[in-house]
């Protein structure tokens, strides 16, 4: 992992702050002592925070002055989000590492499965310069034809979230198959709705999971009392649409019930006598309905449903 700390270290000593809030995914949390150890020769104070972090939508800004800390330095994701922010925020992205034998063998593979097919291929900011270099080899080699996805407010042309795939937005029909490099299933999750293939560097090619939920209209229809969930996590707050959803849920007669908080599990719903969970935190919470109780679903499936009975 290039954590590029030498970078850092001149990007933090030109900084006004003088301790810094240093936020890790749980992949990096074993690295702690390498970075503060490379980073305190820059006479400056690191607090490490132990809470886990889902992404730069969640960053604890709001815990800065109970901890001591003057910013933040957000390692492991691009920039999400600013205007609920106030504080300096550093977002320090880390890339895997790789060697030209690395992009030989993932060109290969890929040429071989999807020789003379239209593909584009997306995938964690982690893995964006090795996606970068796996690119201009497959153009070199003309065996497959690339297709570029779009750069949006929050995404380069080849990156995807977790919640937004919106760079392949445009391009998605265009396409034979969309080839996702990176680790776990978060993010490859959010291509659902398409034709996507997760490369495993062993050589094969996992196709996406595209089973959908069973269908929740009856349970809809049958719910007395829905609770609709709003994240404290700055990136994830969404009241304004939870409080637009509580009114149309009292139209129809149903009984509601906000509930807030900063992280969403099957315990902590337990006791609230809620038959039917909105979510308009995270969408990828949906996507664990299995670990829930009570069907889980998004304000796009509410909507939907809500049209569909009460319209």
């Amino acid at each position: 992992m290039d954590l590029q700390l030498n970078k850092l270290k001149k990007v933090i000593s030109k900084s006004k702050a003088q301790t810094f809030l240093l936020e890790l995914p749980e992949g990096l949390k074993h690295k702690n002592e390498e970075i503060i150890n490379k980073l305190e020769n820059t006479k400056k104070k690191f607090v490490l925070l132990i809470d886990t972090t889902f992404g730069a939508c969640d960053i604890y800004e709001t815990d800065l002055k109970k901890s001591g800390c003057d910013a933040i330095i957000h390692f492991g994701h691009t920039k999400f989000i600013l205007d609920k922010i106030k504080t300096k925020i550093i977002y320090w992205p880390c890339y895997y590492s790789f060697d030209k034998i690395d992009i030989e063998k993932t060109t290969k593979d890929i040429e071989k499965k999807f020789l003379n097919k239209k593909i584009t291929i997306v995938g964690s900011i982690q893995y964006n310069k090795f996606i970068l270099s796996l690119i201009k080899e497959l153009k070199k080699h003309k065996k497959v034809k690339f297709i570029s996805g779009m750069k949006t407010q929050r995404l380069n042309p080849c990156q995807i979230l977790g919640c937004d795939s919106s760079s392949i937005l445009a391009i998605k029909k265009k396409v034979d198959a969309i080839v996702y490099i990176g680790d776990g299933e978060f993010h490859f999750n959010a291509l659902k709705n398409v034709l996507a293939y997760k490369y495993n560097f062993n050589g094969t090619f996992q196709l996406i999971n595209t089973t959908k939920k069973t269908k929740i209209d009856a349970l809809f229809i049958s719910s007395k009392r829905i609770g609709i969930y709003v994240s404290s996590k700055l990136g994830q707050n969404k009241i304004k649409i939870a409080q637009r959803l509580e009114q149309k849920i009292k139209k129809i007669r149903k009984k509601v019930i906000i509930i807030y908080g900063n992280e969403l599990n099957n315990n902590k719903l337990i006791g609230l006598g809620i038959d039917l969970l909105i979510n308009t935190a995270c969408p990828r919470i949906t996507d664990d309905y299995k670990n829930y109780d009570m069907p889980v679903i998004n304000p796009e499936e509410f909507e939907e449903l809500y049209k569909k009975y009460y319209l």
